[in-house]
């Protein structure tokens, strides 16, 4: 099931993969599109083949990790990274990057 509010998107996704698509009404929230377990059966989607360790990669050693405890009525832990040299680099394809 995909829901949102972006009906232009559901709408033109819905034919790629099969699926009628009716939009809720503005006032009703947000639209689903129900996607069938053989929406690969319809031959719309193939399938792209990467090198798992791009020639860029490497690994490196974690130096140090320190918690930093959020306290309030919900209370949380943030870990604090440096990243060096770089700035930024892939953790399964989501760019990470040093905060500012």
């Amino acid at each position: 099931m995909i829901t949102g509010a972006n009906v232009p998107f559901l709408a033109e996704i819905a034919p790629i993969i099969g699926a009628r698509f009716s939009p809720r009404a503005k006032d009703k929230g947000a639209s689903r599109l129900c996607v069938s377990n053989r929406w690969a059966d319809r031959g719309t989607f193939h399938p792209e083949h990467h090198p798992l360790n791009p020639p860029e990669s490497s690994w490196v050693q974690v130096q140090e990790v320190r918690p930093r405890p959020a306290l309030g009525t919900k209370p949380f832990t943030f870990y604090s990274y440096r990243l060096a040299p770089h700035p930024t680099f892939l953790v399964n394809g989501h760019l990470a990057r040093e905060a500012w």
